[in-house]
């Protein structure tokens, strides 16, 4: 058995430097595009408790999803949905993992949630969502926003969340996970079959943490520290960061060469102003840049290559290069938390208010 365990071992570090490549086939010259607005004016616990508007037979590790059919629309969440394209003239055309560009074509212009969304994540389909209105715990939910599914349309499957308030989200790629960052640790959730897995991977008490993940390692950030973790969760590296006392870090995302931290800092004025900050991945400062004015809770999230997307808490969300280069997008509606759906559309919303899709 000795002499089987080490041959795992030698075999899974010898896999462990392994990563998929997909190929595209990239047109040779770059679309041009127009703005166009179209606007409407309009581990884990027992799990036996019964949630919110919603209901599901739940066991330690896993939680049948719920079958009903949708809640009546005045007792959901608006998922506000429209179309804005944009020509760049700048940086590299966007092509991820993700699904396809054209997949929120000719859609309804308003789509809904169950329940009232604090944080969410996108596995570049769907979004898997938490929420805090239940007074005795939170949610997690997974809203089908691919309409080819068979749950479309359907109530979000839901799990009760009797852990730690999630205070970050993201979904990371390597593992097919979403993971979750709370003041006592880092969760893993996969969702499969429609059923929830959580997963303790990280143990920590931990305030104000943040988590971002690149193809090949997790970063956490907590006061005056990086840790860096890889996909097997094993700590690789850390680095003694500390934002400075006059702003306050809200957000940051990292490519596989670049760290973005979205800082809030004070002016003369009193005005609270959205700061871009990048760094190489040893931490030294690249380059910083004014965004615009915003307030906390705010957020920033990458493409994974060139592009940063930010919502600043305000009715103005911005699209930036690590260059400085900015687009800038009247939203109509407040935006403080983001996911990327896929490599055209970004998801936004106002903790516990609506969602809205934005096509650039």
């Amino acid at each position: 058995m000795e002499k089987l365990l080490e041959k795992l071992n030698e075999l899974l570090q010898g896999l462990s430097p392994l990563a998929a490549i997909r190929e595209y086939e990239l047109p040779s010259t770059m679309p041009q595009y127009k703005y166009k607005f179209n606007y409407s004016p309009e581990p884990a616990t027992d799990n036996t408790q019964q949630a919110p508007k919603a209901s599901g037979k739940q066991d330690h590790e896993e939680s049948k999803t719920n079958e009903q059919p949708k809640v009546e629309e005045q007792n959901r969440s608006d998922l506000f949905v429209s179309d804005i394209t944009t020509s760049w003239g700048w940086g590299e055309a966007t092509n991820t993992s993700f699904a396809d560009e054209n997949d929120f074509h000719d859609r309804d212009r308003y789509e809904a949630t169950s329940y009232s969304v604090n944080l969410m994540a996108s596995d570049g389909i769907n979004i898997m969502y938490s929420t805090v209105e239940h007074s005795q715990h939170d949610i997690i939910a997974y809203c089908y926003l691919d309409v080819r599914d068979d749950n479309y349309g359907r109530a979000d499957p839901y799990r009760a969340w009797y852990l730690p308030r999630i205070v970050d989200m993201i979904w990371w790629n390597s593992i097919d996970k979403f993971v979750c960052a709370t003041e006592a640790g880092i969760y893993t959730v996969e969702y499969l079959n429609e059923r929830f897995k959580i997963l303790s991977v990280i143990n920590g008490r931990w305030t104000n943490v943040r988590v971002a993940a690149n193809t090949e390692n997790i970063w956490i950030h907590v006061k005056e520290k990086i840790m860096i973790y890889n996909i097997n969760f094993v700590l690789v590296r850390s680095i003694n960061f500390d934002i400075p006392c006059i702003i306050t870090r809200e957000s940051f995302c990292i490519t596989d060469n670049l760290v973005a931290f979205l800082v809030i800092r004070g002016d003369r004025t009193n005005s609270n102003i959205l700061q871009a900050q990048f760094y190489n991945t040893n931490m030294i400062r690249l380059r910083t840049f004014d965004v615009g004015l915003g307030e906390a809770p705010c957020m920033i999230r990458t493409d994974g290559r060139n592009l940063f997307f930010i919502a600043g808490g305000e009715e103005m969300f911005y699209i930036m290069s690590s260059d400085g280069y900015k687009r800038v997008i009247d939203l109509g509606k407040q935006a403080s938390c983001l996911a990327v759906i896929n490599s055209r559309s970004i998801i936004l919303t106002k903790s516990r208010s609506d969602l809205e899709l934005v096509r650039y």
